[in-house]
């Protein structure tokens, strides 16, 4: 006999808070009644104290398991911890009446008990097939209508009938499929899968919860996922017809020249720059969910363009705000603007100037010649976690995002302090106290404090930097 999480509430309610709850002897359920109390109590004279332990570890475990089978991993981890600000700890302790009640509670209010009715209409949605009921919208029912209605519309676009038929087999099910419980449709069941699981989850700042979703809400939501994913594939052929007639470096070089950027067209058209550019147009047309002619094509290119160019005067505005001297460190920081799709926006460039003034105080600390290793470690500790934190207050993510943040702050420091700051840099590097400094200051790159690890982190990318000082001369 399985035993529920609502047995343990039960138990609890029964028993009252104060009762420890244990399995009976045999493992089939908890023990409520007096003579199964008066058992499990009889056998512990017999048992040593480790055992007992383990008996109540088990007690919980099968507690954790129960959350774990109806309410899911997340809840069972919340459960978990949950119980051990209850007591103390989850093994080798009684579980008590107040800690069930408590947990139970708990999970209620953060929406557990929804997630197995949840999950129950996913897997539905996601992979059953046969005739809809009003309860358990099925793939067959869901994604039948908006393939048929898709290929239709592309159809009156120019798609071919070859491809039309093979879209059909491929995204609709038909009679002899009905009943196949562990059907799947590539990539559609795991869209639908991931958007109803998305839909039913509550971020919050103590971590997820779940609300209940209804029948009509999962036929909607997976329609949209499929919709998404059958128009991705569809319009893929046709944005490689309209690509063949209209690249995207041309329309990309005009409107860069329409915005005054001619300037910039050497590092805006390189092939690498160019090519993370395109892809936001990919990105955009797979957020499309309808099959598009050549003029919606060239709408959304031009609402792209249009993002990618006021984002680029945005950074632009904010470089001529720094008032730098004209030299390589102003040049670096711009090709690295421009060259990066990411936002950086005046808070950016706030936190670059944070990380800036640091790497200054820590190149003025070095060159004094008696700071010992110790003291230049700690300098060296210091100047990662301003740098960490500068970063994380961007908002930005993403190895190529730290990369050029460290890269802009290192420019940034070059440009204002000049050669006596990047002597003071390429003093210390060539140190053989700082070189021990460097690898300690590695090290850290395993520890345990998130901190310390990220600051190690944040020095990778500087240390990298201080090594290029010559390029700035």
């Amino acid at each position: 006999m399985t035993i529920s999480v609502n047995d343990f509430r039960v138990a609890a309610q029964q028993l009252g808070d104060n009762a420890n709850l244990r399995l009976k002897e045999d493992g089939t359920g908890i023990a409520t009644s007096n003579w199964e109390r008066f058992k499990v109590g009889f056998f512990d004279l017999f048992r040593s104290a480790d055992s007992i332990a383990a008996k109540q570890t088990e007690t919980i475990k099968t507690f954790l398991s129960a959350v774990r089978r109806e309410q899911g991993p997340n809840m069972a981890s919340v459960a978990e911890q949950h119980l051990e600000t209850q007591l103390g700890d989850v093994r080798g302790v009684p579980l008590s009446g107040r800690a069930v009640t408590s947990t139970t509670g708990h999970l209620t209010e953060r929406g557990g008990q929804n997630w197995l009715h949840n999950e129950l209409l996913t897997r539905q949605a996601a992979h059953f097939t046969g005739p809809s009921t009003p309860h358990m919208p099925t793939l067959s029912s869901i994604v039948n209508p908006v393939c048929e209605e898709l290929v239709h519309q592309a159809q009156e676009l120019g798609y071919p009938e070859g491809k039309a038929r093979e879209m059909l087999l491929k995204y609709t099910v038909g009679l002899s499929q009905f009943g196949n419980v562990a059907f799947e449709m590539p990539n559609i069941s795991h869209a639908i899968e991931n958007a109803l699981r998305e839909a039913a989850t509550v971020p919050g700042d103590d971590g997820a919860s779940f609300r209940r979703l209804t029948p009509e809400e999962v036929k909607q939501i997976a329609s949209d996922a499929a919709r998404e994913q059958i128009s991705k594939e569809i319009n893929g052929y046709f944005h490689n017809q309209f690509v063949a007639e209209h690249p995207f470096s041309e329309d990309f070089t005009r409107v860069a020249i329409e915005r005054g950027l001619e300037a910039h067209l050497p590092i805006l058209t390189d092939p690498g720059t160019l090519h993370q550019f395109n892809e936001l147009e990919t990105f955009a047309l797979h957020s499309a969910k309808e099959p598009l002619s050549p003029e919606k094509m060239q709408a959304l290119r031009d609402q792209v363009l249009d993002k990618i160019f006021t984002r680029q005067q945005e950074k632009l505005d904010q470089i001529a705000l720094l008032d730098l001297p004209e030299g390589p460190a102003k040049t670096d920081i711009i090709n690295t603007c421009l060259s990066s799709r990411s936002r950086m926006d005046a808070n950016y460039f706030t936190q670059m100037q944070t990380a800036a003034e640091q790497i200054g105080a820590f190149a003025e600390s070095i060159t004094n010649p008696l700071l010992s290793p110790q003291e230049q470690h700690t300098a060296a500790l210091e100047l990662g976690k301003v740098l960490a934190r500068a970063f994380t207050a961007t908002g930005a993510e993403g190895g190529d995002d730290v990369g050029n943040f460290m890269a802009m702050a290192f420019d940034l420091f070059a440009a204002r302090k000049g050669s006596e700051g990047l002597d003071a840099i390429a003093g210390w590097m060539s140190n053989p106290q700082a070189s021990e400094v460097r690898e300690g200051v590695m090290d850290l790159l395993g520890s345990e404090d998130q901190t310390e690890r990220m600051a190690a982190g944040s020095l990778t990318f500087a240390f990298g930097m201080f090594g290029k000082t010559d390029d700035y001369r």
